[in-house]
């Protein structure tokens, strides 16, 4: 199980802490001058702290988007339900076998951090995910954001105005979340504000794939690219993550769908991206070229970090068959 402790959030506009009442249904800055409008949103019989504030912010995240008909069970025949249920079990399975190339260095990262005490753990697009149980380390204080309510997801905000002060979080794990952001090198650098000095960050973005959040899907991210995003932090694994095979499996899935449909496309295609979504040879330049998605491994430096000049970057590109 994971373990939540209490978390000290700040406001996004005026970086003063916020205090959050959950008996009044309250939550106000200590900037009494601050009129931004936080809500409490009671979900899966809790209490989740929703922290985006349409008036001041440029975002396109609003309250809108925490009731779209998508994230519920609305509107759902019992046989698209029970899809849901059985592709839910297999995919708890294949979370146990999951293995991610990064995963030595994550694990030896992670056991140095908490040895020292530095185990808080920031899950960005938690939703009803938690880590890889691959890397799960049960002593870490982890705490789940999203856009949206989910089974993890202890305070829904905008990841490019993240609610948490500098330096207070030893590990951030993004999954499948910057392709959805329409500043992603913002969202990095919020990252890098809250990440305390020699925390690690684990990226995971996809490169080859379809629109999969209809209007809230916006880049695509090569193992180079995605690389280029976290220039201030020392880069210690990166490559692509999913390979070749899979990305066939989704155009095709995609194409077919013109036909009968993506749910229907989806069900038939389901063992397939099963069996294209194991682990890859991360040397091929098959797999660079046409990755279905990429990762990056990253820490944050103690010293100032050195200039990244885009010649540099050319440097990453690095299939050992070319």
């Amino acid at each position: 199980m994971r373990k939540i402790k209490k978390f000290n959030f700040q406001c996004p506009i005026h970086k003063k802490e916020l205090i959050i009442d959950f008996n009044k249904n309250l939550i106000k800055c200590k900037n009494k001058s601050c009129k931004a409008k936080y809500r409490i949103i009671k979900t899966n019989n809790k209490l989740v702290p929703c922290l985006i504030d349409e008036l001041n912010f440029d975002t396109v995240f609003n309250h809108k988007f925490l009731k779209p008909i998508r994230i519920f069970d609305k509107n759902k025949s019992n046989f698209f339900k029970l899809a849901d249920h059985i592709k839910s079990k297999i995919n708890n399975f294949l979370n146990e076998k999951y293995s991610p190339p990064y995963k030595e260095i994550t694990i030896n990262k992670f056991k140095s951090l908490i040895k020292n005490g530095e185990n808080k753990c920031l899950i960005i697009g938690s939703g009803n995910r938690n880590l890889p149980n691959t890397i799960f380390d049960n002593r870490l204080e982890i705490l789940g954001c999203d856009l949206y309510p989910g089974k993890q997801v202890d305070f829904i905000a905008d990841a490019h105005y993240l609610p948490l002060k500098d330096d207070s979080i030893n590990i951030i794990f993004l999954q499948a979340v910057l392709e959805h952001v329409l500043e992603p090198q913002k969202v990095v650098d919020e990252c890098y504000r809250v990440l305390s000095k020699k925390g690690i960050i684990i990226s995971e973005a996809p490169f080859l794939q379809g629109i999969h959040e209809n209007e809230y899907d916006f880049f695509r991210f090569s193992p180079s690219a995605h690389c280029f995003l976290f220039k201030k932090f020392k880069l210690v694994s990166y490559g692509p993550l999913k390979g070749a095979g899979l990305s066939f499996i989704w155009i095709l899935r995609g194409f077919l769908s013109k036909y009968i449909g993506m749910k229907i496309s989806k069900i038939i295609f389901f063992p397939l991206m099963i069996l294209s979504n194991l682990n890859v040879n991360k040397n091929l330049k098959a797999n660079w070229d046409y990755c279905n998605s990429s990762y990056v491994v990253a820490i944050k430096e103690v010293t100032k970090s050195k200039k990244y000049y885009h010649k540099n970057n050319l440097k990453l590109y690095d299939p050992k068959d070319k």
